[in-house]
């Protein structure tokens, strides 16, 4: 992220950009398992908190698996399109 977010975020802060498991693999903890790590991996690089972004429309559970490892919700984001 640039640093002029960081004092909007509470300082230096790990970001995730992308999570992902292949359809055929979800359901055996595999996005939990490598987040977990992440997190720990943040941790003891200093960082006191970690920031991503999620659909929250999404089917996949994606929101509830995040909050469920402790991240909250703390704005929304609107995404515009323009199709041709």
């Amino acid at each position: 992220m640039a640093p002029d977010e960081q004092p909007l975020r509470g300082g230096p802060f790990g970001y995730v950009t992308t999570v992902g498991v292949r359809r055929e693999a979800r359901g055996q903890g595999l996005a939990r398992t490598l987040l977990a790590h992440v997190l720990r991996a943040l941790r003891a690089d200093g960082l006191d908190h970690a920031v991503l972004d999620v659909d929250a429309e999404s089917p996949t559970g994606a929101l509830g698996l995040y909050q469920s490892l402790g991240f909250t919700v703390t704005d929304r984001a609107v995404s515009l399109v323009k199709r041709f």
